[in-house]
């Protein structure tokens, strides 16, 4: 202990130096001197045991410290005893342990435990009396910039000290300057082992008063005692480990280098603060190396998984000083020169060998920990094994470490985890010292980048790559990135200077289309016109409504404007189709803008191809109609629809695409269509008679084929191009993964007479996620050579596409991706041998490819403007990371953010730290974090120079999260600001004026739903689906997607900015359901709108958000992944439309996420009367369940249109049940309950309420005329009250109701235990059923049917055996035609159920399954593929028989 003679007695108190020498803390006390404090009682003893009391050293709560003498062993020792006046059964208990503990560690570094032992009924403690300073007295005396490495020095000495603690399975848990001691003999030890415990014990217990107690506020603004030291997770009272040690080691040893706490603190508050945040204040001046700051700053981070994981690893950063290493080889330098010039060349050598072999040794024992790292197979300990190799200092600036940054992105790659690929090959970069390190790293980042849509990230990330004509790799990735970006020229040029490059022969293909002709027109479709008239091309405008005829100068002509959307149908005539109001009209447009033929048609019609069948020369439309009428449709001029082909129309599957001709040359024409879901997924072949009846000849199940086409091959031959894409999951009808057929990529068939064989399968290139666009396919010869070129649209990141796909001579295909521009039709101008490529680019602007003398121009690309190195930055590895950072800028904006963010607090020049934090913000914005680029901005508003720049990206950050009172603040700070520029001031006027109109009092309509009612204006369309929560302040939504309109508003918008945002929590969402709030017109279209969404098939569910665009396609914003229709979610989806821009920002957070989206109107809407929709308007979904309490609905810039508000008793009484108050409703509607059945059904509701039996059943029966099917069976899904009185009122039509639900949510969610709990409770006892006609026995049925399949998913096959049964005996005698498809359903699920236990029986469902399905072939392909029959059909002749083709 201190330097005091021991056997003196003591005669006063001793000093402060006394007091800080022996710190009892071990209860959270503060320390106190013998002077201060309450003092032991007057009856302690003078002799313990063998033990004399010489003097008090120090005391604290529950402790003394006593300087005393061992009579037996004649020496000096230190003694702790317990207070008994402060000292409970379990404290005692603990002091005991904490000693045996401590007894077991012996080291050099740590006081020694002489005994532990009882006496006069005290409990004490014997250890070893050290003459010394506490560090904190040796740290005091230093001089101000004393050198770091001695102050190091000592806390390496007292860290040997805590790790061999650690050793021996003890965590301190109170590691301060004061509990180490440096003795007159230069030992340093660590002492005062008070709070000592189990590495696993659990310290969640300890009471926070012991903690905050040991907080003492002597010193304004300091804080002393153990909480300064304390990591996080104790503040929180979770489990301290050896990581808590480490944080306490780093907090001691900052304060010791920087003569200043981490945290500043006034009070413990503020002090728990700060920790838990990680918010170390950095120091306004230091001489600390930027490695040594950064290997205490690690010690720091808030989460322990991101320290040091142990006290060995932090004493080996410590002592791999890179500082020191550079001073020793300037020392040895200097030793070699004053060596005589005979030995001198010999030393240098020498040492350069050493050096050499040191630095291979250090990669060699890297390498060789990588090799061991990578060889574990356990998931979890090849984890955290990753992580220490990552953590030890020993591999850092080693090229293993690049490796395995590399090695492991391409394992998240493999997995794909594409983001967090790149984000391990940005560190691998940032990481790499070697060039061809740096340089693979970056390869693999551009390669990974072609999987994906960024054009601006895959341009620069290509742009930093060296392009050496002579390394194949890197010149074939200069090509694609320029063909991504849409640069023709540049490409052709790249080719031209790499002869060998695979890509050399489409250097005359690329030459060719760089030619460009802008044509005066927007576009979103075209078709090329028959040859000989005045006009050569048709294009639909990118309204969608309007027509456009060319001339052979491709000079805009004729143009007219339709009813409805347009469709081009291609094939032997030039039709386009249009639907409006029930009716389909055809229009030929080589001859007139008015249709040849009108007909009605009871959905909008999907054109898939036009065929002469009979050649007879009257060409005929073969369509197919909007989901769920489908079906095989064809129609001549005489507009006369009829069934094409009846046995493929009962497959009840989607016409895709039509196409005809002679395709083995035998002079017969083949007629090929493609059905995809929901169950054929195949190609068919027919022949026509001259009648143009049409006669199956082969089929073959393919997969989703959206798409056909025709090519004729080098050799002359011709073959049918089938395009299949990623979509088309169906696990009904291929049961083995992936489900979906054949594989994605272009397949050339061919026809042998008899059947589709592939003649060649192109995958999609660079493994990209393709998805083809309906009905465009362009085969046509672009470059002159002789030979057809396909073009095909493909969609990616939002935005179309083209692939271009060439034929060499010997016939392979090799696709190129020409980014940003859609090709819609190859048209010949003038006389020479290629055609002209129409495509058209972002904005719909159309352009002629092959013609002219312009080039087409590059996409726009954004990215983030290069930063060089601020001034004042020296450090050259922080110059090196800044440059990398810089690099990876545009492709991996927030990678590059956080190596700018976590070098910053390296840096110590403050100016220079806020230039570093400015970039990352500026990075992160570029990214799309804004929260975490506002977070990072605050530093740069205190910088005079930075600051405009940051209000200027703060102001529009801010207005994309909506928060538009703050973007308001932050333009007005930068309009005042003293250095803004004139470009900064006029965006500054330009955001005010914009976001001004948002906050207009007059111009808002902010709808809450505190207080229990609605606004009056508000027309409470289904009362039923809607309830206002007290509790919560919220508004209550449980309806059915099939409801459409739940309540509406009518709204007037003067044309100004307009914002509509949606803030609800969703608890409960079924597949194919929606809910949404949006504006319509007079005509039911949409203006803007945001929603949420759930959708699926048995392989997934995903709920959504979404968002409608002013005069855009509606944008799907977000997409998650859910295990359960009852998965909640809280959710704002907001869309922001500034007139001034043309531009609607689109934005969603659910649970945390974040996603944003800018979209362009195409049109600019008109100002006026508008509806303001809850639900919505125009679109078909499932009569499926979705529940959700909506918090708010914010309108800004337009306001509520002066109507007289509807005070109706119909009126007062729905607002009184929404608001929970049945019986005002009845008191509203008074005695007019049977007015009508809206009076009805409003009674009949409150009496649910009221639980009122009689007086349900008695309105009932009024009501039900007037409710819709969508009504009715809402309320028999969500009234369990009023249900049975329903079923009873309603008889079968209830029965049928069920049964378009139930079923399809028993595929759809066939694994949700809510939906299947929910079934079965709904189902319970619906056997029973009495069902007299074939529409109410095929919903019986099926109700059944859908039983049976949950529960033989919950492994209950006896009952789901005997409900497949009931199912089938519902059926009756019920002829095939009408419920054949239903029945082979049934008796297929029972061969697959029996095929185990009773492969007779099953046998002979299946033969039943076979006979009963008016399609029996996809009842063969089902069995052919069915893995649990698969052993039946290879053994069993009467199986095979069965699935043999007929």
């Amino acid at each position: 202990m201190p330097g005091h003679d021991p056997t003196r007695t003591p005669d006063h108190a001793p000093g402060p130096a006394m007091a800080e020498t022996w710190d009892l803390s071990s209860d959270g006390d503060a320390v106190s001197s013998v002077g201060n404090g309450p003092a032991e009682p007057a009856t302690t003893p003078h002799q313990l045991g063998r033990y004399r009391l010489l003097r008090v050293l120090g005391q604290g709560g529950v402790g003394v410290v006593h300087a005393a003498y061992d009579e037996v062993l004649d020496r000096v020792v230190a003694l702790k005893m317990l207070r008994t006046d402060r000292s409970s059964a379990a404290v005692v208990g603990r002091f005991i342990r904490e000693a045996k503990a401590l007894a077991r560690v012996a080291h050099a570094n740590i006081v020694q435990i002489y005994d532990v032992s009882t006496s006069a009924g005290r409990v004490f403690l014997a250890m070893e009396y050290v003459r010394g300073r506490t560090l904190r007295q040796q740290l005091a005396e230093a001089e101000p910039g004393a050198p770091c490495q001695r102050i190091v020095d000592l806390f390496v000495a007292a860290g040997r000290g805590l790790a061999e603690v650690h050793r021996a399975g003890l965590v301190h848990r109170d590691f301060k300057p004061d509990n180490v001691m440096v003795g007159e003999d230069g030992r340093v030890l660590l002492l005062d082992f008070g709070l000592i415990a189990d590495s696993g014990s659990d310290t969640a217990a300890e009471s926070d008063e012991r903690r905050i107690a040991a907080l003492d506020l002597t010193i304004t603004g300091s804080v002393l005692g153990t909480p300064a030291y304390m990591a996080p997770e104790q503040h929180r009272g979770a489990r301290a480990d050896v990581r808590s040690d480490v944080f306490s080691f780093c907090a001691s040893l900052y304060e010791a280098l920087y003569r200043e706490r981490p945290f500043a603190a006034a009070n413990y508050e503020t002090l728990r603060a700060a920790s838990l945040a990680g918010a170390v204040r950095p120091p306004a001046q230091s001489h600390v190396p930027v490695w040594l700051r950064a290997v205490v700053l690690r010690g720091l981070r808030v989460d322990p998984d991101e320290r040091w994981q142990t006290m060995t690893q932090l004493l080996a950063a410590l002592a791999a000083d890179p500082e020191g290493r550079r001073r020793e080889r300037l020392r040895r330098t200097a030793l070699v020169a004053s060596i005589a010039a005979v030995t001198l060349v010999g030393t240098l050598v020498a040492l350069h060998l050493r050096r050499a072999w040191t630095r291979e040794r250090i990669e060699s024992l890297a390498a060789e920990h990588l090799a061991a790292v990578e060889a574990e197979s356990d998931p979890e300990r090849a984890a955290a094994a990753f992580e220490a190799f990552l953590a030890d200092p020993a591999h850092q600036g080693t090229r293993a470490l690049v490796r395995a940054w590399q090695h492991h992105g391409d394992r998240r790659h493999a997995a794909g985890e594409r983001e967090g690929a790149l984000a391990d090959h940005a560190r691998a970069y940032a990481e790499a010292s070697a060039p061809e390190d740096a340089h693979a790293a970056l390869r693999r980042i551009a390669e990974i980048h072609l999987e994906g849509w960024d054009t601006a990230a895959l341009s620069r990330v290509v742009q930093a790559l060296p392009n050496d004509p002579g390394e194949p790799r890197d010149s074939e990735l200069h090509v694609t990135a320029a063909l991504r970006r849409r640069d023709l020229a540049a490409a052709a040029a790249l080719v031209d200077a790499s002869p060998t490059s695979r890509f050399a022969a489409a250097g005359p293909l690329l030459h060719t289309l760089a030619r460009a002709q802008a044509v005066d027109t927007t576009a979103s479709a075209a078709m090329a016109l028959p040859p000989g008239g005045p006009w050569l091309a048709a294009v639909v405008e990118a309204s969608g409504r309007d027509v456009v005829l060319l001339d052979h100068a491709l000079r805009p002509g004729r143009r007219w404007r339709t009813d409805g959307p347009v469709h081009l149908a291609h094939g032997e005539a030039p039709w386009a189709v249009t639907y409006h109001l029930g009716t389909a009209s055809l229009i030929d447009l080589s001859a007139s803008q008015e249709p040849f033929v009108r007909f009605p048609a009871p959905a909008a019609l999907l054109p898939r191809g036009i065929v002469d069948a009979g050649g007879t020369g009257r060409p005929e439309l073969y369509f197919g109609y909007r989901w769920p009428l489908r079906g095989f449709h064809v129609v001549e001029a005489d507009g006369v629809p009829r069934e094409a082909h009846a046995a493929s129309g009962r497959t009840g599957s989607d016409l895709e695409d039509v196409i005809a001709a002679d395709l083995d040359g035998d002079g017969v024409q083949e007629i090929v269509a493609a059905f995809g879901p929901s169950r054929a997924f195949d190609l068919r072949v027919f022949h026509a008679d001259t009648e143009g009846r049409l006669e199956l000849v082969a089929r073959r199940q393919f997969g989703w084929v959206k798409t056909l086409g025709l090519l004729r091959r080098p050799d002359g031959e011709l073959v049918l191009v089938a395009l299949r894409d990623h979509r088309g999951h169906n696990a009904d009808v291929f049961p083995e993964p992936p489900h979906f057929g054949e594989a994605p990529g272009v397949h050339l068939l061919r026809w042998t007479g008899e059947s589709l064989v592939t003649r060649m399968h192109m995958p999609p290139p660079n493994e990209l996620a393709l998805e083809f666009v309906d009905d465009v396919m362009i085969a046509a010869d672009l470059d002159g050579d002789g030979r057809d070129e396909l073009a095909l649209p493909i969609r990616g990141g939002g935005l179309d596409h083209t692939m271009l796909v060439r034929q060499a001579d010997d016939g392979e295909l090799s696709p190129l991706i020409l980014g940003h521009g859609a090709p819609l039709a190859a048209v010949r101008v003038g006389d020479g041998p290629g055609h002209a490529l129409l495509i058209a680019d972002d904005a719909h602007a159309l352009w002629g490819l092959g013609l002219g003398d312009t080039p087409l121009p590059p996409a726009p690309t954004s990215s983030p403007v290069s930063a060089p190195p601020p001034a004042g930055l020296h450090d050259e590895l922080l110059r090196a990371r800044w440059a990398r950072a810089d690099e990876l800028a545009a492709g991996l904006p927030a990678s590059a953010a956080e190596i700018l963010r976590a070098a910053a607090p390296l840096v110590a020049d403050e100016a220079v730290r806020r230039r570093f934090m400015d970039r990352a913000a500026a990075l992160l914005a570029v990214a799309g974090q804004a929260e975490a680029a506002l977070e990072l901005d605050v530093g740069s508003l205190d910088d005079p120079e930075l600051a405009p720049a940051a209000l200027l990206r703060r102001a529009e950050l801010l207005t994309e999260l909506g928060r538009h009172r703050e973007a308001i603040a932050a333009a007005r700070q930068l309009r005042a600001h003293p250095r803004r520029t004139l470009s900064q001031e006029t965006a500054a006027e330009e955001l005010l004026a914009r976001l001004s109109p948002l906050l207009d009092a007059g111009e808002a309509v902010e709808l809450r739903f505190f207080g229990g009612a609605f606004a009056p204006a508000w027309q409470l369309e289904r009362p039923a689906a809607l309830r206002l929560d007290p509790v919560s302040g919220g508004l209550q939504v449980d309806a059915l997607a099939a409801q459409t309109r739940l309540a509406t508003l009518p709204v007037r918008w003067d044309g100004g900015p307009l914002e509509l945002e949606l803030e609800l929590e969703v608890t409960h969402a079924e597949y194919h359901t929606e809910l949404r709030v949006a504006l319509h017109d007079a005509d039911g279209q949409p203006l803007i709108g945001v929603g949420v969404n759930a959708r699926g098939d048995r392989r997934f569910r995903r709920h959504g958000t979404h968002c409608l665009p002013v005069a855009q396609e509606r944008d799907e914003l977000m997409v998650r992944d859910v295990a359960s229709a009852a998965t909640r979610r809280r959710v704002v989806v907001r869309a922001t439309y500034f007139p001034d821009r043309d531009v609607t920002i689109c934005a969603a957070e659910d649970d945390g996420m974040r996603t944003l989206a800018e979209h362009r109107a195409l049109a600019s809407p008109a100002a006026g009367r508008y509806t303001l929709v809850l639900g919505h308007e125009g679109d078909v979904f499932s009569p499926h369940r979705i529940v959700a309490e909506v918090r708010r609905i914010s309108l800004h810039g337009a306001r509520i249109d002066e109507a007289p508000v509807d005070d109706s008793p119909a009126a007062r009484a729905a607002r009184s049940l929404i608001a929970g108050e049945p019986l005002a409703a009845l008191a509203a509607l008074g005695a007019d309950t049977d007015a009508s059945p809206r009076h009805a059904l409003l009674a009949m509701l409150a009496y649910d309420a009221l639980q009122d039996v009689a007086g349900m059943t008695r309105t009932a029966a009024l009501a039900l005329p007037g409710l819709d099917d969508a009504d009715l069976l809402h309320l028999l899904r969500t009234r369990p009250g009023l249900a049975p009185t329903l079923r009873a009122a309603t008889g079968p039509r209830a029965l049928r109701l069920l049964a378009e639900t139930w079923p399809e949510l028993a595929r759809h969610h066939f694994d949700d235990p809510v939906v299947q709990q929910a079934l079965l409770a709904a189902l319970a006892g619906v056997e029973a059923t009495a069902a007299s006609d074939a529409p109410t026995r095929r919903a019986l049925r099926a109700l059944l049917h859908a039983r049976a399949m949950i529960r033989g998913r919950l492994g209950d096959t006896t009952l789901a055996g005997r409900d497949f049964e009931a199912a089938l005996a519902a059926l009756g005698d019920e002829p095939d035609d009408s419920a054949g498809s239903q029945r082979a359903e049934t008796h297929l699920a029972l061969a697959l159920l029996l095929a185990g236990a009773d492969p007779s029986a099953a046998l002979a469902h299946a033969v039943r399954a076979v006979a009963s399905d008016g399609a029996p072939e996809l009842v063969r392909d089902r069995l052919r593929r069915e893995p649990a029959l698969a052993e039946r059909i290879t053994h069993d002749p009467a199986w095979q028989s069965l699935v043999a083709d007929r």
